[in-house]
């Protein structure tokens, strides 16, 4: 009876020392696991904040700013050469190098909102939890600055236009102004010419006037002045039959 009574006891000895050891086991096991689960969890944040930088983007916020800035250059090819550099910033973020100056303006006040924009899709693709980008308040900042700008910049060159708009209906008219007096000008001078040769000719074939004679005298005097005017008009005195008379005088001189 006593021999199976301790045989009892060290069984039951035995049990529960192996009870302990599996329980030290399983407690071991759960804080490898976590301990596993932690080094993992770490592990996965520095993989997304590794994979957080994008490469290429579905699409980007095109800004009313800068299609104002496009209307601002009066070149279309400097126009698409500009939007260009946008979409490719935007989309693959390539840089654009311009040797214009009013390129290079253009473009750096378009340039850190593009990059802003890339911040933000860098700070959404990453996910909760990730670095946060301590350069985006800087970029809106600067958007916000340059967005200004190029505003102010289109509402002055939008003025300008509209003021040499203005300027050029001012010519216009002004040409148009002396176009007609011009014309006016000439058709008094042909009327003028006109009733100067009507009366020369009345003195063809009267003695001693020959028809050669009068025409000669006629085509110097009814030649038109710098103010559109015939040359006899611009004499002090004048009349006809008198000059004709002397102008005979004169060839006959020369005759003989």
């Amino acid at each position: 009876m006593e021999d199976k009574t301790k045989a009892a006891i060290s069984d039951r000895h035995n049990g529960d020392e192996e009870r302990n050891n599996c329980t030290a086991n399983i407690q071991n096991s759960g804080e490898t696991t976590k301990q596993e689960n932690e080094n993992f969890s770490c592990q996965e944040q520095e993989t997304r904040v590794s994979e957080g930088t994008l490469k290429d983007r579905k699409g980007f916020t095109f800004y009313v700013s800068y299609d104002k800035a496009a209307s601002c250059l009066e070149d279309d090819g400097d126009k698409l050469a500009f939007l260009t550099a946008i979409v490719r910033y935007g989309l693959h973020r390539e840089d654009t190098h311009f040797d214009k100056p009013i390129l290079k303006v253009c473009w750096e006040l378009a340039k850190p909102s593009l990059e802003s924009g890339w911040a933000k899709a860098e700070k959404g693709h990453m996910g909760k939890g990730t670095l946060r980008n301590v350069g985006n308040d800087n970029a809106s900042k600067q958007y916000r600055n340059n967005t200004e700008t190029i505003q102010k910049q289109y509402k002055i060159n939008t003025e300008t236009i509209q003021d040499n708009k203005v300027k050029d209906k001012v010519k216009v008219k002004d040409k148009v102004k002396i176009k007609d007096k011009r014309e006016s000008n000439e058709n008094a001078l042909s009327l003028s010419q006109e009733v100067f040769k009507k009366e020369c000719m009345s003195f063809v074939d009267k003695d001693p006037y020959t028809k050669e004679l009068v025409v000669d005298f006629y085509r110097y005097y009814s030649m038109p002045t710098p103010d559109g005017r015939m040359l006899k008009d611009t004499l002090p005195a004048w009349d006809t039959e008198t000059k004709l008379h002397k102008w005979y005088k004169n060839e006959r001189n020369k005759n003989h």
